[in-house]
């Protein structure tokens, strides 16, 4: 319990199968992004409480199924992202989504440093003022 600290931790916990079946979690992160190659990018909500400031119970908490199917991916990111601050607001998820929508289809390290320059760029200034985290995470073609 940190709540005498003012500190508490967010998480998000995916198991993939090896079949593309994933279980999805979260505690106070931001929704993970579904991209499929030619549709848009679909936001998947696990809503569930910060760790560590409150007596969680696991009714608190959801698990979402879906599939993870070939050639799709996953993007998991942290608000400093889509919270970041610029002259004219937030970056927000909608300029998110319109990245997503254009660049997507980049590898996966070029999309993470893509978005970081975007976010860069948008703010105005060097550095941060929250974290900014980006995973992405592909399930390749199988070939036989």
């Amino acid at each position: 319990n940190l709540a005498r600290t003012g500190n508490y931790v967010t998480a998000s916990v995916l198991i993939l199968s090896e079949d593309g079946a994933c279980a999805y979690a979260n505690a106070g992160q931001r929704p993970c992004i579904h991209l499929r190659p030619g549709k848009e990018p679909r936001w998947i909500d696990a809503e569930g409480l910060i760790l560590g400031a409150f007596s969680q119970q696991a009714e608190d908490y959801s698990v979402v199924h879906f599939r993870l199917e070939e050639g799709e991916r996953l993007l998991f990111y942290t608000d400093g992202i889509t919270e970041c601050e610029g002259p004219n607001g937030h970056f927000e998820e909608a300029r998110l989504a319109a990245l997503l929508e254009s660049h997507g289809n980049l590898d996966s390290e070029a999309l993470c440093d893509f978005i970081v320059d975007e976010v860069s760029r948008f703010r105005g200034q060097p550095g941060y003022d929250d974290d900014v985290t980006l995973c992405v995470i592909d399930r390749l073609f199988i070939r036989s």
